[in-house]
């Protein structure tokens, strides 16, 4: 097993794990394809462009964070072998309401 994976400067990469114990982080990177077949608590994705994570069925506990990052999508599996795609927002909006700043991520799905 893997403590952590980091992907930094990739260009057109596509890595398959089986299982990292702490984190997957991919740093100024473009069109990049991640697939964990077991899992991984955690994916950072920082300064990158057209990521595609491929989660496995244990994706419940696992925690993504980007940041200026664009075209981020996660696929991941359903119960009845389906796949689901979900585009990871790339807009937010913050606005004062009640008191305090509150940021959203913007939807496009109207």
């Amino acid at each position: 097993k893997v403590n952590a994976i980091v992907l930094d400067s990739c260009s057109k990469t596509a890595c398959v794990f089986d299982e990292a114990m702490a984190s997957i982080e991919i740093v100024n990177s473009k069109d990049i394809q991640v697939q964990c077949l077991t899992s991984a608590p955690a994916m950072s994705i920082d300064g990158c462009t057209a990521v595609t994570y491929y989660m496995s069925p244990k994706f419940a506990d696992s925690q993504i964070i980007t940041a200026k990052s664009a075209a981020v999508n996660l696929i991941r599996p359903t119960d009845d072998d389906d796949i689901v795609e979900t585009p990871i927002p790339e807009q937010f909006c913050t606005t004062w309401k009640d008191g305090n700043w509150v940021t959203e991520a913007v939807s496009h799905d109207d």
